[in-house]
């Protein structure tokens, strides 16, 4: 269907969203990828997803950007539906980094620049330092004006998701949605993400990543467990930020 370009805003999102009684199912399968999902997420929570291969991870990832909608629930955003919310607003809101990344056919800079064109010099160079591109682009004879083929499939894997976490870094919303912020990453990578959503959660952003490793799981307040069918369990980690509370019916 044709994206709506009107729809509900918000003068200032705080990173609040809850959970409530979601469920989605693919056309024509036989049951739900999961369902009655419930949980309250405060501002500055940190959530992680747990799950197989195929079990939903990036399914719900692509449900809390709004890219697809719930087969049931709702995701109230601030108290508002996200089906409510006016989509190109929404996407202002999220640090999206998605398990496949996809570019466009131009330079790095101008692909870096997709989500927020008026990104300064500076603060683009802070953010390359972050995610550890300083020396690939200093090696590459063109740096930031390299020209982008194959929709990035031409780069390693590791660069790619540096690319990608780049890009939505970008964004300066309240809420990082990443699915699998470190696969295909060098330690240098992964330690480059580790304190990149340690940065994140002390300034207040509501993380929900999904990942098995162990040194992420351990920075959870919630995990939310897409192994248990069809209703996912929700697990409650030490508590960072104070009255979060889950409702898993």
């Amino acid at each position: 269907p044709t994206e709506p370009v009107q729809g509900s805003t918000k003068k200032k999102y705080q990173g609040r969203l809850e959970l409530r009684d979601l469920a989605f199912a693919h056309p024509g399968s036989s049951g739900p990828l999961f369902e009655s999902l419930s949980l309250e997420i405060l501002p500055g929570s940190m959530v992680i997803i747990n799950g197989d291969n195929g079990s939903g991870k990036s399914t719900l990832a692509r449900l809390l950007v709004g890219l697809i909608e719930p087969s049931r629930g709702q995701i109230l955003v601030d108290g508002i539906d996200l089906r409510q919310i006016n989509p190109q607003w929404w996407r202002k809101q999220v640090i999206f980094l998605p398990q496949e990344p996809g570019f466009f056919n131009t330079t790095i800079e101008a692909n870096l620049k997709t989500l927020n064109p008026e990104l300064d010099g500076e603060q683009l160079s802070r953010i390359i330092e972050a995610t550890g591109l300083r020396n690939y682009l200093d090696e590459s004879p063109l740096g930031l004006a390299a020209p982008v083929t194959e929709y990035g499939r031409h780069f390693s894997v590791g660069i790619r998701r540096r690319l990608a976490l780049a890009r939505a870094l970008t964004n300066n919303g309240m809420l990082a949605v990443m699915d699998e912020p470190t696969e295909g990453l060098d330690r240098k990578g992964f330690a480059a993400v580790i304190s990149i959503l340690d940065s994140l959660k002390n300034e207040g952003r509501t993380i929900i990543a999904s990942s098995d490793n162990p040194a992420i799981v351990a920075r959870a307040d919630y995990i939310i467990d897409l192994n248990s069918k069809p209703k996912p369990t929700i697990s409650e980690m030490a508590k960072k930020t104070t009255d979060i509370k889950a409702n898993p019916s």
